[in-house]
């Protein structure tokens, strides 16, 4: 088959098709590749349950309820979470300054519910925390 007749059948599908012996012209073409089922998502009550479960009496319950309370508020990935640093955090404006998947900043809002556990942690258990 010289260049000519293989532009002709790359230009028509339905001579390719008639070329490898399908009768199926869909046979042809791939599948869509589905993807992943969405996660199941929590209840109200649950996730009530969830931010409560930390004992805020102890510094690390404490510190576990403002990192739940900041999950829940930014909808930030784990390895998000557990790799901020404090200059990450601005309190004042209410931002966070996340390195996020692709090394790619940007800038995640976070509620006032989650700031004011991020303090009481700063305030109450860090310090007994880093000694």
């Amino acid at each position: 088959m010289d260049l000519a007749e293989q532009a002709q059948y790359i230009a028509d599908p339905v001579a390719v098709i008639i070329a490898v012996g399908e009768k199926e012209p869909t046979a042809l073409i791939e599948s869509p590749t589905l993807g992943r089922p969405l996660p199941e998502t929590l209840s109200e009550r649950q996730v009530d349950n969830l931010l409560e479960a930390p004992d805020v009496i102890d510094p690390l319950g404490l510190r576990d309820r403002a990192m739940l309370e900041l999950l829940y508020a930014t909808g930030l990935r784990v390895s998000e979470l557990v790799t901020l640093e404090i200059s990450q955090v601005n309190l004042q404006q209410g931002v966070l300054r996340v390195m996020g998947k692709g090394n790619k900043e940007r800038l995640v809002p976070m509620g006032d519910e989650a700031a004011d556990w991020i303090l009481r942690y700063q305030a109450e258990s860090r310090p007994l925390l880093i000694q």
